[in-house]
């Protein structure tokens, strides 16, 4: 089951997150917008940063997404805030399933796994999203 809790109003494609998700071979994931005070405390506290940041996993399989932040992140990478939010969906989704990006060679392989996930939601959504290189 995916919950999506949208206490902070934004706009996801919930069927292409869904898929993403699914594609994955993730279960039971709840996936939450917040504020930036929120995500920021939430870095602090599991991370050690205290400073805000666009997305956060859980192996409990939360997914924490700041859309604030998203849409900066939509403006610098040519995204629309839609396709953002896709993208950190698929990057934490990465995280869930056991990447991670500390090392050249977590990076490379993390960024494959990434980039999969994109042209699947690309070819069955039609949605223009851009990847991080």
């Amino acid at each position: 089951m995916y919950y999506f809790n949208t206490a902070v109003k934004t706009k996801i494609n919930r069927a292409a997150a869904t898929a993403i998700l699914r594609r994955a071979g993730l279960q039971d994931i709840s996936v939450t917008f917040c504020s930036q005070q929120l995500i920021r405390e939430l870095n602090k506290k599991f991370r050690g940063q205290n400073k805000p940041t666009d997305v956060l996993s859980f192996a409990t399989g939360d997914i924490v997404i700041c859309p604030a932040l998203a849409a900066v992140n939509a403006r610098r990478y040519g995204n629309s805030l839609a396709a953002e939010l896709l993208y950190l969906l698929v990057h934490a989704a990465c995280h869930l399933c056991g990447h991670d990006h500390a090392g050249a060679r977590a990076a490379a392989r993390m960024h494959v796994a990434e980039n999969r996930l994109l042209t699947y939601v690309r070819q069955k959504y039609k949605i223009t999203v851009t990847g991080r290189i």
